[in-house]
């Protein structure tokens, strides 16, 4: 192109006739011209203007245009240039012989002005976008190359036959060792890969050659001074003759930092829901004790009763049955509470939600003011994968918050579970709800609402409208968590 970004393109042929046809039909659509009448004067114009495109003639004096062709091709500087045969040469071995010394195109003379317009558009269009392409791959290494510069990125190579890797200094840096300790193949990387994630590592490499796939694995690595630390890996896997693998491409990022931040927010998450979870206890613990109360003096009565009657077998016999089943309400009671208080891992497993409501609404009932009525819906029975624990959890605190809000007065808190089906994707207040089969739980209460200034915050943690004494605020928060690590 010259200074204006106008395409140039450049004529050779012998035949002035045909040079001033061409020259004037292309001039008229835009493009900018250069021409010669002969082979050597085309070759050396060509090297100074470095055209767009080619239109050579095969028969020309001094040097046909197949000797052009070739040596352009030859050229590291002209090498990229588009060429277009235009001869009277129209047996199919001239234009095997002119595609085998690189032309794009082959148009047979007489030739037809609508079919030369069209096909120097169409390369010039390819030649836009290739020059495109390029731009964008050349940028996109650039980019690479400062990334690997600024950050802990390293780049790679895997000749998979001959089992060669390539490392640069950035991937030496990561695994914290020396180069001339590194032999250099798959093998010397795989030992410095944890013992956990090395069978993982070989078989995703594996993987990789054998479904000709990209690569991306995340392990952890061995480092002799540094300690363990974390890498994610990402490569593509390129072909060399007849289709078999040759090698791998990829570059490899130090994400220790990332994960271990990663560790310490789920543990502290795991705290902040143990915590909570102990403010709920604290909540139940009125009610509780007040129903172990009933259950004792149960247990005591029969048993005094049980002595009375020492005489009388039949009657001593049902004292005592009356006794051991107030033993077994007890039992279950302080179950359901140390299942609640246990700190444990996630343990997601089928459970019928409509199931554990129930429990959670028997273990909650002592603590609700006998002016609050609780009404069920629970339509569904289907199963989802959760963890029971923490599904207590969720219906503890949504019920505490719902009847705390009606304590001074006459009330209704519901319950309702149902099946629901997703068809479109829902923005939701944690993201995104994608399409599917999910069971909806809902709990609602008839107090006096929440202020419209507060609705914003209420899944903050640590946001609360209640004194000190009477919440941390952390209820919502925590079942936000829960319900987001279930999926919902």
């Amino acid at each position: 192109m010259d200074e204006h970004g106008i395409p140039c393109i450049f004529i050779a042929d012998d035949n002035p006739n045909n040079v001033k046809v061409l020259s004037s039909m292309l001039e008229a659509k835009g493009y900018d011209t250069r021409v010669a009448l002969n082979g050597e004067q085309a070759l050396e114009s060509i090297r100074q203007s470095k055209p767009d495109l080619i239109l050579l003639d095969v028969h020309m004096p001094k040097m046909d245009g197949y000797e052009v062709c070739e040596t352009i091709r030859n050229d590291d500087d002209l090498k990229d240039i588009r060429v277009i045969f235009i001869s009277a040469l129209n047996e199919s071995f001239n234009k095997v012989q002119g595609f085998k010394l690189g032309a794009v195109d082959y148009i047979e003379k007489p030739f037809q002005i609508e079919e030369v317009e069209a096909r120097v558009d169409t390369h010039l269009k390819l030649k836009f976008y290739q020059d495109q392409l390029r731009t964008r791959e050349r940028s996109s290494a650039h980019r690479l190359a400062l990334a690997a510069e600024a950050g802990s990125i390293g780049v790679w190579e895997w000749e998979v036959e001959s089992d060669i890797l390539i490392w640069d200094e950035k991937m030496f840096a990561i695994h914290g060792i020396q180069a001339h300790v590194f032999d250099a193949d798959l093998k010397s990387w795989v030992n410095l890969v944890h013992e956990s994630d090395r069978k993982r590592f070989e078989s995703d490499f594996k993987t990789c050659v054998s479904m000709e796939s990209s690569l991306e694995l995340e392990f952890r690595i061995d480092r002799p001074e540094n300690g363990s630390g974390y890498v994610n890996l990402k490569a593509d896997l390129f072909k060399g003759d007849h289709l078999s693998a040759k090698k791998m491409v990829g570059v490899a990022m130090d994400v220790t930092d990332r994960v271990n931040l990663m560790k310490n927010r789920i543990e502290m998450e795991n705290r902040l829901r143990q915590v909570q979870k102990m403010e709920s206890l604290g909540t139940l613990a009125g009610g509780v004790a007040h129903d172990f109360n009933n259950l004792l003096s149960v247990i005591l009565g029969y048993s005094d009763m049980a002595l009375n009657h020492i005489r009388d077998p039949e009657k001593a016999a049902s004292c005592i049955q009356r006794t051991i089943d107030g033993a077994h309400r007890a039992k279950e009671l302080a179950k359901q509470i140390l299942i609640f208080s246990r700190k444990k891992k996630i343990d997601k497993h089928p459970l019928r939600l409509d199931i554990l409501i129930e429990e959670a609404c028997n273990l909650l009932q002592p603590s609700i003011p006998k002016s609050i009525t609780v009404e069920k819906d629970l339509s569904s029975q289907s199963k989802i994968m959760a963890d029971s624990t923490q599904m207590h959890q969720v219906m503890i605190n949504l019920c505490t918050n719902a009847y705390q809000s009606m304590f001074t007065q006459d009330g209704t808190l519901g319950v309702m579970l149902a099946d629901e089906n997703v068809s479109f994707e829902r923005d939701i207040l944690s993201g995104k709800l994608a399409p599917g089969n999910y069971v909806k739980l809902s709990v609602r209460d008839t107090g006096t609402g929440i202020e419209k200034d507060h609705l914003e915050r209420i899944f903050d943690p640590y946001f609360t409208t209640k004194t000190q004494e009477e919440g941390t605020g952390l209820g919502l928060a925590v079942v936000l968590g829960i319900v987001q690590e279930h999926g919902g």
